[in-house]
């Protein structure tokens, strides 16, 4: 838990040596707070960080053993009404407030800044967890020889080529293509490229 560092250290320009708990309370005291943003094997976020980013509610907070009285103060901080909270929520209604319907950053992508910053924040947890796959990959395979690791980067590499074949990012959601219905939409992206189908609609082809 960040709120129980394991370490304290020392001041190289004071000499002054602080334990973990004092790390924790001098930074209490110079009015901080701490905001721990835990990320699980699937990519979803803890409940501190999602309060601070949204209107939701937290798990109960840990107890901590009596020489770490600073770490209760910490905790008991990060969810205190003075500390932010839904501030993407916060930032949409200022939007609303001062531009109205205008996208934001012109894209209809994101529409208000917490859907740009819920893509920004996704596809960060995505390629860091793509890393920690990766160096995993790496190391699974150091010491099987030149050939393991070729075939171990062919593999990921194929893998890949798959997953942006089968898949698009549209709008936060990933949307396998192949089971959206035809609607309206498709008929606007395809006028006057593929018309030739047996049923008069146009074809549908895989976007490279």
């Amino acid at each position: 838990m960040k709120f129980a560092r394991r370490t304290g250290g020392t001041n190289p320009l004071t000499n002054q040596t602080l334990s973990a708990d004092d790390v924790i309370g001098e930074i209490l005291d110079s009015n901080n707070a701490f905001i721990p943003i835990a990320v699980g094997p699937f990519g979803e976020l803890g409940s501190l960080f999602r309060r601070f980013i949204e209107r939701s509610n937290t798990l109960p907070l840990p107890l901590f053993t009596p020489d770490r009285p600073n770490a209760t103060r910490a905790a008991e901080r990060a969810i205190n009404h003075r500390t932010p909270f839904d501030v993407f929520g916060k930032a949409d209604k200022i939007w609303r407030e001062t531009r109205g319907s205008k996208l934001f950053e012109g894209s209809y992508l994101s529409q208000y800044p917490s859907i740009w910053a819920n893509q920004r924040l996704g596809l960060a947890t995505c390629t860091h967890l793509a890393n920690h796959i990766n160096t995993s990959l790496t190391k699974i395979s150091h010491g099987r020889g030149n050939n393991a690791s070729r075939v171990a980067h062919s593999a990921a590499t194929s893998l890949h080529d798959e997953l942006v074949d089968e898949w698009k990012f549209h709008d936060g959601e990933l949307v396998n293509h192949d089971d959206i219905a035809y609607d309206e939409l498709d008929v606007l992206h395809n006028m006057g490229v593929e018309m030739d189908s047996p049923s008069g609609r146009p074809e549908h082809r895989r976007v490279r």
